[in-house]
């Protein structure tokens, strides 16, 4: 089933939406009967209508279409269908950064996470010195370096999206009150935040922000309202990622050279940030990480979803008592949005669905409850934090006015003391447990870097986290530690000691076969 045509295209699915157009997974058949599958952006009829937004959509697009560079969408058709202008665009088969993020939870393995912001420079430094005919500079700037504008394959592939597109938009006041596109605040320059003329050093310092976030887990300026991200972003006040995470010094150093608040104190152009960059992954043997690690990572974050959707269709299927499947759908794509989008079953339904869901649980619940012959007292588990909640810049907490003191009554009378009982009558002391020793902690590496699971008697303290470790907190003992690297076939598994109140620092190197 298709979503209608576009041209002379054929809608398959839409796979994105925001305050200017929609995308569109889309697919061409020729007169020879091939195929192909493209990326079709349509943008909002409304800004159709704009004559000032048209033609500066028409003039960075055409602009953009002469951009052919392998860490950039390539665009290759501009047209129109019933008044509405779309884009045909390389379609990349995986996911965009920031899903990536929100789906897989902590820091991306620093070789990731570097290699996926060099190619990034690599296609902003092609764009910032093309030349048109006549020789002269485009003078093109990005404008909208995030996340959500990195497109990571399957295969490891690394792309940007919408060179050109946002400058257009800008200028058709597609913004929020400070000229800035909306959802994309969290990623400015001090001088975009403040409408002063751009260069490609703002583009430095937006990806400065994006690696920042791959390294720690976490947005810069957090979660925050609209006009608190602005004030943020104009402030430019980034803290270091070792305040964050363990990082190499000569790392955090680039990154926050990136991340300088003045223009002239960040690197010079794309190209060279991206020379340090690589410059460190060799000095830190890790130049070989590449598209081949960063394509095992995407197809463990994109893999992982489907099969849990398959086996949670099944169980709502069994519970429900019904023939038909739970099928997932863009909804699940776009929600994060906060967009209304077709709900897949009807109110009665999913008035079922929860009924049967709340039906098995309090089945769970119940049996639990007969096999223990109690309710355990439940433990206050601390807050999950979100992945993007830390801020680089905290308000201070008001003082807390103290409550007014309660007046004070007379102390009623001690009771009488109970007679004594026999030592004897008491029955055997009981133990009093000794408090338990301080754990240790364990720093460990791998080179080239690999999934780490740390086991001690049965029990998973880490299951599959990417390397380096920092500071994870275990109880003394022995612990068994199996290290995989997936993308190039090599395991190791060590055996280490973890001491009372002491720090242990192994870096492990991984060998084909080695077990």
């Amino acid at each position: 089933m298709t979503l209608g045509s576009c041209g002379r295209y054929e809608l398959l699915e839409r796979i994105g939406a925001g305050g200017m157009a929609e995308v569109f997974r889309a697919r061409r058949t020729d007169a020879a009967g091939l195929t192909g599958i493209v990326a079709i952006k349509r943008i909002h009829p409304a800004l159709g209508d704009d004559e000032r937004f048209a033609q500066m959509f028409l003039d960075e697009a055409r602009l953009v279409m002469s951009l052919s560079h392998g860490n950039l969408v390539a665009v290759h058709e501009l047209g129109e269908d019933r008044g509405q202008r779309f884009l045909v665009m390389e379609h990349v088969d995986g996911i965009d950064l920031d899903r990536l993020l929100r789906r897989r939870p902590g820091p991306l393995p620093v070789p990731v996470a570097v290699h996926v912001a060099a190619e990034i420079l690599a296609g902003l430094d092609y764009a910032h010195r093309k030349r048109g005919p006549s020789g002269d500079l485009f003078g093109l700037v990005h404008r909208d370096v995030s996340p959500a504008n990195v497109l990571l394959s399957r295969e490891g592939g690394v792309k940007l999206a919408d060179f050109g597109i946002a400058k257009a938009a800008v200028r058709a006041n597609v913004l929020t009150g400070g000229g800035v596109l909306k959802g994309k605040l969290a990623y400015l320059s001090p001088e975009h935040a403040r409408g002063e003329p751009l260069d490609p050093r703002s583009d430095v310092f937006a990806l400065g922000l994006v690696l920042h976030e791959m390294l720690t887990g976490h947005r810069v300026y957090g979660l925050q309202d609209s006009h608190r991200l602005l004030a943020l972003a104009m402030a430019a006040e980034v803290r270091p990622i070792s305040e964050l995470v363990a990082v190499p010094p000569e790392l955090d150093r680039v990154v926050m050279r990136a991340l300088a608040r003045n223009p002239t104190d960040r690197h010079e152009s794309a190209e060279a940030m991206r020379k340090e960059l690589l410059a460190f992954l060799y000095r830190s043997g890790s130049d070989a990480a590449g598209a081949a690690e960063v394509g095992a990572v995407v197809r463990e974050v994109t893999q992982a979803p489907a099969a849990r959707a398959v086996a949670l269709d099944g169980v709502l299927r069994a519970a429900i008592g019904q023939g038909e499947s739970v099928t997932p759908t863009t909804a699940s794509k776009t929600a994060r949005h906060g967009g209304a989008t077709p709900g897949t079953f009807s109110r009665r339904r999913l008035s079922v669905l929860a009924l049967a869901v709340a039906a098995v649980a309090l089945v769970s619940l119940a049996l639990g409850s007969l096999a223990l012959g109690f309710w355990p007292a439940a433990r206050s588990a601390p807050a999950q934090r979100d992945r993007r909640q830390p801020s680089a810049v905290r308000a201070p907490a008001p003082p807390r006015e103290a409550a007014p003191a309660a007046p004070r009554e007379k102390a009623p009378a001690p009771p009488p003391a109970a007679p004594a009982i026999p030592a004897a009558a008491q029955g055997p002391a009981k133990a009093v447990p000794e408090p338990a020793a301080a754990p240790g902690i364990l720093h460990l590496g791998a080179r080239p870097w690999a999934y780490a699971t740390v086991t001690r008697g049965g029990r998973a303290y880490a299951t599959r986290r990417p390397t380096p470790i920092h500071d994870l907190r275990l109880p003394p003992g022995r612990y068994r530690i199996e290290l995989d690297n997936p993308v190039k076939g090599l395991r190791a598994v060590e055996t280490i000691q973890i001491r009372s109140g002491q720090s242990t620092t192994r870096v492990v190197e991984l060998a084909a076969g080695s077990q």
